[in-house]
């Protein structure tokens, strides 16, 4: 048996299970909740109260399922669903105080723009830290435990067949 071959078949796996893997990955929850930051995107673009509370229920409709902390190791409020949740429903909440006053009203403009400044600001960067959270526990981590199994299979295989 060609050892080089074997060697190099391992290697292909490898590097097309870890591109196959990291898109699997990233079509699971990361990309869910980018969709969800997209929303929020949505919300802090738009010049209308009514526009950015309907995108931000978007946003926590498509967050509901999603409980606690995805960061079993380094876990902080900013990688925390129900914190990120709890503060998208305060701004809704902020938003819907000021909404009867119209867009002419100086409370209104003032909302909208610490709204805005709020979504862009602090909640895209938490859904951004979810996401990168969730990536690197769901594929990170395994990718690097496969590159470790799969070298150590050609060093065995190497000693196996002698020409190591």
């Amino acid at each position: 048996m060609n050892l080089w071959l074997l060697n190099g078949g391992i290697v292909v796996a490898l590097v097309l299970g870890t591109l196959i893997g990291g898109i699997a990955a990233y079509n699971g929850t990361p990309y869910t909740i980018d969709r969800a930051n997209g929303f929020v995107d949505l919300a802090a673009a738009t010049n209308n109260l009514t526009e950015t509370v309907a995108d931000l229920n978007q946003t926590l409709a498509i967050l509901e399922p999603f409980h606690g902390n995805p960061n079993p190791v380094f876990a902080t409020s900013h990688t925390d669903y129900d914190l990120v949740k709890k503060q998208i429903s305060t701004t809704i909440q902020a938003a819907l105080a000021v909404l009867p006053l119209g867009p002419s009203s100086f409370a209104y403009q003032q909302a909208l723009k610490n709204i805005q400044s709020d979504l862009t600001t602090t909640v895209e960067g938490e859904l951004h830290d979810i996401s990168g959270a969730i990536l690197f526990w769901s594929f990170g981590i395994w990718a690097i435990i496969a590159w470790i199994v799969g070298v150590a299979v050609i060093v065995v295989a190497s000693i196996v067949w002698g020409d190591f």
